[in-house]
C-alpha cells in the first residue's frame, strides 16, 4: 500500500511540477494509475521469486495455495485439501500439514477453532481463506 501512495505521488508530480503538484489535490485516475503500475511489479516479483527457485516446503505451499484457489471456496477442511491435492505429493495429511502450516504463517490461511465433538469421527481441522491472499496467488499464476 505504503508503494502505491508513493508511485502515486511520483505520477501528480510528474504531471503537475514541483511548483504546482504540492498544491493541487492527487486524482483518482492518478491513483488508480499508481495502483495498476504496483499490482505490476508485484506480479513480477512474485514471478522472480518463483523462478529463482525454492525449497520443498515452500513448493508445496504454492502448490497448495493454487489448489485452494481452484476450489474456490471460503473455508476449507484438511480432508478438502487432501482430497484436492496430488497422492504424488502428498502421500498422507501428514505430509500435507507443514505445507498447510507455510500458509498460516505467511497469512493465506487462517485456522478456525475446533468444532464441538459429535460423538462421531473428530471433525478435520478447518480453515479460512484470505480472500486477498488467494487473489494475489492468481496473479502469479
Amino acid at each position: 500500500m505504503g508503494a502505491v501512495a508513493r508511485i502515486a505521488g511520483m505520477l501528480h508530480l510528474v504531471e503537475h511540477g514541483a511548483d504546482m503538484g504540492p498544491r493541487a489535490p492527487v486524482s483518482l485516475q492518478t491513483i488508480m494509475a499508481a495502483e495498476r503500475i504496483g499490482e505490476y511489479f508485484k506480479a513480477a516479483a512474485i514471478n522472480v521469486f518463483t523462478e529463482m527457485g525454492t525449497d520443498q516446503g515452500t513448493a508445496d505451499a504454492v502448490y497448495l495455495l493454487d489448489r485452494i484457489r481452484h476450489l474456490g471456496q471460503d473455508e476449507v477442511s484438511e480432508r478438502d485439501l487432501f482430497t484436492a491435492a496430488s497422492r504424488g505429493r502428498f502421500k498422507t495429511t501428514e505430509g500435507l500439514r507443514p505445507a498447510i502450516h507455510r500458509l498460516v504463517d505467511h497469512g493465506y490461511l487462517v485456522r478456525l477453532p475446533k468444532p464441538k465433538p459429535t460423538g462421531g469421527r473428530p471433525a478435520s481441522p478447518r480453515y479460512m481463506v484470505i480472500a486477498e491472499a488467494a487473489e494475489a496467488a492468481e496473479g502469479r499464476s
